[in-house]
């Protein structure tokens, strides 16, 4: 009986560390996203950028630090109005070496 009580423990153990992970990882990344406001649909962010309201995401990688040919955009990038009024790009990026980011980069100004 405390052999398998143990064993029990052993398994939930092994899915409270992961939880918990993921768990942190949810309200981390979805709190950012709720904060920002509304994001623009692909129409509307090539509207913004002909417009010149916001500069294109190479342009505003690059004023950042990130060396295009170092970090590739993983995904669709969002280009989202913060309740303040100011655009943010909110990408998922890897470096070459494997390194994996969430960047909310400022998109006006």
């Amino acid at each position: 009986m405390a052999a398998s009580v143990r064993a029990m423990n052993r398994i939930i153990a092994g899915f409270a560390a992961p939880l918990a992970v993921a768990t942190t990882l949810f309200f981390c990344g979805i709190a950012p996203a709720v904060a920002q406001g509304a994001c623009m649909s692909n129409m509307e962010m090539q509207a913004a950028l002909a417009r010149g309201e916001v500069r294109s995401l190479p342009e505003v990688m690059i004023a950042n630090g990130y060396d295009l040919r170092e970090w590739q955009v993983l995904g669709a990038p969002e280009l989202c109005r913060q309740p303040s009024g100011a655009f943010v790009y909110r990408i998922s990026v890897q470096s070459r070496t494997g390194e994996a980011r969430t960047l909310v980069l400022r998109a006006s100004g």
